[in-house]
Parts: C-alpha cells; sequence; structure tokens
C-alpha cells in the first residue's frame, strides 16, 4: 500500500510537469500554406529563358559629336494615300487652270470631294522644300507662284478623312523653264541661267583628263581634274606669265609627256592628283566650250559642260569642288 502511494505521488508530479511545459495551445492538426500568387523566384527556381534585355545591354556608347547638316531633309514628294481608305473617301475631281500674271504664274485650284474631312493640296514647283496648302473638303484656291524649278511640274491634291486615310490625285500643268539647255535634253530640273560660253583647254592622261576654264560666269580660271573611276576635284589655276612651264626632274616614260604651264604646276605641286591622274598622254588643245548650272535645292549642284569630243559632261558636286562625273550624253 505504501508503494502503490508512492508510486501514485511519483505519476502526478511527472503529469503536473508535462502539462507545465506545453504550448498554451495545441497546434492544429492540419497545417494549411497561403501562396501568394506571384512570388520572386529564388536562384534555384529562375527560368532558363534569357533575360530580357534591358538586363544585358551594356551601357550606351556616345556617339561623337558632329555637325549638323546645312540642310534637314524633308519630304520630296506629298504623303502617299494610306490603305486601305475608308469606305466613301474619294476625290470625285481635281483641276488645275494657270496663267501668266506680270510675277510669274496664277494657279486656280478647284476640286470637290466625298467622305473626306479635308484637303492639302502640294506644288511641284519645288520638291525639297515644297508648298502645300490646306483646304475644305470641297472649294477652290488662287495662287500666284513666282517660278518653278521643275518643267511641267505635278499639281497634288490629297483628301483625308477623321480616321487618318487618305487618297491622292496629281495633274501636270504645262509651265516652261525660265531658260533652256543649250544642249537637247528631257531634263526636268531647270537650269539656274543662260549658258556660259568660255574658251578651255583639254588633256588626256592616262588615267583621266584636265579641262581649263577661262570664264564661266561665277568661276574663272579654274582647272577640272575628271578622273576615270568617274570622280572629280576642281581647283583654282595659280600659273601664271613668267612662272616655270615644267620641271626637268620629272622625266617621263616613254611616249608619255609632262604637262606644263597650268595643268603642269597642279600636276607637280599636288602629288594625289599626279598619282591619280598619270602623265599625260598628248598636249593639251584649246577649244570653245559651254558651260550651264542646274538649279540646285541643296548643296551638292550639278552642271553641265561641253567637252574637246563635243560630248556633254554631267559634274555633280560643282559647288563644292568635288564630286562625281559622267557623260549626260554619248
Amino acid at each position: 500500500m505504501k508503494n502503490f502511494t508512492w508510486c501514485a505521488l511519483l505519476a502526478g508530479a511527472l503529469a503536473a510537469l508535462s502539462f507545465a511545459c506545453m504550448p498554451t495551445s495545441a497546434p492544429p492538426t492540419k497545417v494549411q500554406v497561403f501562396v501568394p500568387t506571384s512570388i520572386p523566384p529564388t536562384p534555384s527556381d529562375t527560368p532558363e529563358s534569357p533575360p530580357t534585355e534591358a538586363l544585358t545591354l551594356p551601357p550606351p556608347t556616345l556617339a561623337p559629336t558632329l555637325p549638323l547638316p546645312t540642310e534637314a531633309p524633308l519630304p520630296t514628294e506629298p504623303p502617299p494615300p494610306t490603305e486601305p481608305p475608308s469606305e466613301g473617301l474619294a476625290i470625285l475631281f481635281f483641276n488645275v487652270t494657270i496663267e501668266d500674271i506680270p510675277t510669274g504664274k496664277r494657279l486656280t485650284f478647284t476640286w470637290q470631294t466625298t467622305g473626306a474631312a479635308g484637303v492639302t493640296i502640294w506644288s511641284g514647283t519645288k520638291q525639297r522644300f515644297p508648298d502645300a496648302w490646306a483646304g475644305p473638303p470641297n472649294g477652290s484656291l488662287v495662287k500666284d507662284l513666282a517660278f518653278t524649278y521643275y518643267r511641267n511640274p505635278s499639281m497634288t491634291l490629297v483628301a483625308r478623312d477623321d480616321a487618318g486615310h487618305t487618297v491622292s490625285k496629281s495633274v501636270i500643268v504645262e509651265w516652261a523653264c525660265e531658260h533652256d539647255y543649250f544642249f537637247s535634253t528631257d531634263i526636268a530640273r531647270c537650269p539656274a541661267g543662260e549658258a556660259s560660253a568660255s574658251w578651255a583647254a583639254e588633256q588626256p592622261f592616262e588615267h583621266g583628263r584636265m579641262i581649263w576654264l577661262e570664264d564661266v560666269g561665277a568661276l574663272a580660271q579654274v582647272i577640272l581634274v575628271l578622273y576615270d573611276d568617274g570622280q572629280f576635284a576642281l581647283y583654282e589655276d595659280t600659273w601664271t606669265e613668267g612662272q616655270p612651264e615644267s620641271d626637268p626632274s620629272f622625266v617621263p616614260p616613254a611616249g608619255l609627256l609632262q604637262p606644263v604651264r597650268g595643268f603642269g604646276k597642279l600636276w607637280r605641286e599636288n602629288a594625289s592628283v599626279r598619282d591619280k591622274l598619270g602623265w599625260a598622254m598628248a598636249g593639251e588643245q584649246g577649244f570653245d566650250t559651254v558651260f550651264q548650272a542646274q538649279i540646285a535645292e541643296s548643296i551638292g549642284a550639278t552642271a553641265f559642260l561641253r567637252a574637246l569630243d563635243g560630248k556633254i559632261i554631267r559634274v555633280s558636286g560643282w559647288d563644292v569642288g568635288v564630286g562625281t562625273w559622267e557623260y549626260e550624253t554619248p
């Protein structure tokens, strides 16, 4: 009986100790885990697809500072019609009449459209900086223009609807250039002025030719170097009477010549010209030439020149002194 009492007391003490060490509330028998709809992946969860470009692009490289062009390129034609136009958008008619006035030409535009919110008329008298006038869906407009850069320019009506769709129609007007070219051609761009006659000289070289021009209006006493690769360069003729005509230290191969006077001075003093042209193949020969510049809307103007053989040479870049050349007529 005494043993039983001690055992009962010991069991009660152990039970009390176990109760004191237990948490105040027992955990639930089932644990629910709520996962957010989007969590940042751990390194082990990173997808195998490559990272976005924003993470992989190297730091931007600063471009060198460049001078701005003298003229920013602009659209040379009216905007093309968008496709498809909205239902009912159309130009019913577009008409242009032209008449002479003391200051140039008077153009009268008349038009009618359907489904349009407005129109714009583009003038083809200039292309780099074209004139344009806005108008209502139906109407007329009178404009006085002083000149055209192009023979028989086109006038274009562009009609647009509220959704931005467009349709267009062009009309060619008869308007001759103020000046004619000195040779037969169908070039649309007009000459800048009358042709100039000048005394000239020409000399053939192994890889091109030189042409000296006495006076072509804006330029006088100049040498045009035409290379066989289609490039050209323009130089001032600095030779004067009393200067050496040649240099005996330049000994040409058999059958070839050293150029003399103005051609010779440029050839001897400019190694790039000498190396690219080679030796002269014959002596220089004088002749009457004709020169005419073309209207230019930007730098890199074109001019035309009659060569010794009668062919017409087109020189592009005349105003800047370097560029390309080709035969305009065979």
